[in-house]
């Protein structure tokens, strides 16, 4: 009789790619026949390995380890939410056997986005320019697809295909100030404010604004001369 025991040594969790789970096989002879070409397989940890002789109640343990990969993240452990492994033995006297363990996946997908003036040439005269950074960043443990910028005063509109975790990206916007916007004074909050979203196929859409105080000047002048002058020396 032929056993196999799996169980988790030690398990950083599985929350991100890189984390390193520890297994322990341990095969058992539990019959009363000495047996032969006893094969141990852990494809998951690409364990591979042949006892020539397991006498009678011996055993022998296997040590193994995982590593977490981005791709187990991002699919959430292929579907079900869970890295599942399953190691199997066999022998020339036995039929195989096998046993399974199941580490739980963590998806916590995240994204930030920040906007800054980075250079203002003032909001009191039309054809003024206001320059605009905006930085998106994938700040969860997922990639992200499909991630939309939009700026609709700048007329900006990015998409990316794919971001990874950790990874920023950094974007330039630029708005012209118009007459209108001097003459109704912003829209009458006296400031050009500017919103800029980000959205993605993980996350909820997340904005950031930055706000630029509109200056109006109000002047008029009025000048008289002579143009034609006959004297004033007779009615």
């Amino acid at each position: 009789e032929l056993s196999i025991q799996k169980s988790v040594v030690s398990d950083t969790g599985a929350d991100a790619a890189g984390r390193v789970i520890e297994y322990q096989i341990i095969v058992r002879n539990d019959g009363n026949q000495t047996l032969s070409n006893v094969t141990i397989a852990d494809p998951l940890t690409e364990l591979s390995e042949t006892i020539a002789s397991l006498a009678p109640g011996g055993s022998q343990t296997f040590p193994v380890t995982y590593t977490v990969t981005q791709t187990d993240i991002d699919s959430n452990g292929g579907g079900d939410g869970r890295i599942e492994n399953t190691a199997v033995a066999d022998s020339d006297q036995t039929d195989a056997v096998s046993n399974s363990t199941s580490t739980p996946v963590t998806q916590r997908p995240s994204i930030a986005i920040s906007k800054s003036v980075v250079t203002d040439e003032g909001a009191d005269d039309a054809g003024d320019q206001i320059s605009y950074a905006i930085t998106i960043e994938n700040t969860g443990n997922q990639t992200l697809t499909d991630v939309v910028v939009s700026d609709p005063l700048t007329n900006l509109s990015e998409e990316i295909t794919s971001l990874a975790p950790g990874v920023s990206q950094d974007f330039a916007a630029v708005y012209t100030i118009t007459q209108s916007d001097i003459d109704s004074n912003g829209g009458g909050d006296g400031a050009i404010e500017n919103t800029a979203t980000v959205d993605s196929s993980q996350t909820e859409a997340f904005s950031a604004s930055t706000t630029t105080q509109l200056t109006q000047s109000p002047e008029l002048s009025i000048q008289k001369s002579v143009v034609s002058d006959t004297g004033a020396d007779a009615a």
